[in-house]
């Protein structure tokens, strides 16, 4: 009897652990996603993911009885945290992507300013071991400041090429379109 008490515990702590890997998984590639409409969208980061945030961690406090049956796990804190982090990402995923998506065809061309082009330098990593990581070589990222005419400024990611390519002060057109939410949206012209 004493080995079929083992074996189940065993079971719902690999079960625990699953959900949680494939949590923390599920919670990086939204949060991904969710950075990847944020580039693409004229909005201020407060204004778009903190609300999100203080959503996700709002409905995880009233789900918690949910996260404990599902993870195996009776830690409050844990489950709170990891749920949390979850469904922030999840809602700012959907506010963003569905602004991104849903949206207006209809797009108008707006003209911008480059107010400034930089560049930064970043490392690369290096697995060196299991557990260790090192930085490897630097590479630049290349970045282009647009003031446009409404006030709005946006960061946006260039390649090498569309880095040469501008000068500070010239003036751009760019594509937007109107989200569901009515952010605007850049769909093309960088």
């Amino acid at each position: 009897m004493a080995k079929l008490t083992n074996m189940g515990e065993s079971t719902k702590s690999s079960r625990s652990t699953a959900v949680m890997v494939a949590s923390v998984i599920l919670t990086v590639v939204l949060a991904g996603g969710a950075a990847f409409f944020y580039g693409r969208s004229l909005v201020s980061l407060p204004a778009s993911v903190v609300p999100c945030i203080v959503l996700g961690f709002a409905a995880s406090y009233f789900m918690i009885g949910i996260s404990r049956r599902v993870s195996g796990n009776d830690s409050f804190i844990v489950n709170y945290l990891f749920q949390g982090a979850l469904l922030s990402a999840l809602a700012c995923f959907m506010f963003l992507g569905s602004n991104y998506t849903i949206g207006s065809d209809d797009t108008h061309r707006e003209e911008a300013v480059v107010e400034r082009l930089y560049s930064k330098t970043e490392h690369s990593t290096r697995r060196v071991g299991r557990r260790y990581v090192r930085t490897g070589e630097p590479y630049k990222v290349y970045y282009m400041e647009l003031s446009f005419s409404n006030g709005r400024k946006k960061d946006i990611r260039l390649g090498r090429k569309g880095f040469g390519a501008h000068r500070k002060g010239e003036k751009i057109d760019i594509e937007l379109s109107e989200g569901i939410f009515g952010i605007p949206v850049i769909k093309s012209g960088i």
